[in-house]
């Protein structure tokens, strides 16, 4: 696969201090094999540029294998949200924030827990159902095939009976155990997405490969 733009990953949630920093952190290490090909950042829709993370969030983003040193809070804005490839969101409200900013990212905004349950969806029988593409060359045409796959799956996929089960609660200022709680889903979330994203790009290997 030749070199190209990097897919680019923008995770969202209020103050870029817990939920879309620890996502983003573990969604860099799920898929550092990716190398140049893939650009992970994150921003707040209430974020105060700078900020740093609270301990608390810290220990999380730690104990599932994340790095926090350096991180430091980053704004939503317009630009970043044209720039990007992907949107996760920590909530359904961060997601409308998102596509008010720019209607056409609609397609391409899930929120977290959403996101892993569509391509999960893509997984084993289901995958043969999708349509077929052209090969891709570049990592970047290989994720945004995978995107665009789950992204069809939201006219299939029944919704959960909640819609509320597609939001993680902050937990900003409040107990550890709140965090803790928080970081339970997003690891969740963050493994099966780093499966489904790095799947294509295994099978294209394994086909430049000839195995």
């Amino acid at each position: 696969m030749s070199e190209d733009e990097p897919f680019r990953i923008l995770v969202v949630c209020t103050g870029n201090l817990v939920r879309s920093a620890v996502a983003a952190q573990l969604l860099r290490v799920r898929l550092a094999e990716l190398g140049a090909g893939i650009a992970i950042i994150g921003a707040g829709t209430m974020a105060t540029e700078g900020d740093r993370m609270p301990v608390e969030a810290e220990r999380v983003s730690i104990r599932y294998g994340g790095d926090p040193e350096g991180h430091r809070a980053h704004p939503l804005t317009a630009e970043l949200v044209a720039a990007a490839d992907l949107i996760l969101t920590a909530e359904r409200e961060h997601r409308a924030k998102v596509v008010s900013l720019a209607p056409k990212a609609s397609r391409t905004t899930f929120t977290l827990k959403q996101f892993a349950r569509l391509i999960r969806s893509l997984e084993g029988d289901a995958a043969a159902a999708q349509p077929v593409r052209p090969p891709a060359v570049s990592i970047r045409e290989l994720l945004m095939g995978a995107t665009a796959d789950a992204a069809d799956q939201r006219g299939y996929l029944p919704p959960p009976d909640d819609a509320a089960h597609d939001d993680i609660a902050d937990p900003y200022r409040r107990p550890q155990q709140e965090y803790d709680k928080a970081g339970v889903a997003i690891d969740a979330a963050i493994t099966t997405i780093a499966k489904g994203l790095l799947a294509p790009v295994h099978r294209a290997r394994r086909r430049d490969d000839g195995t």
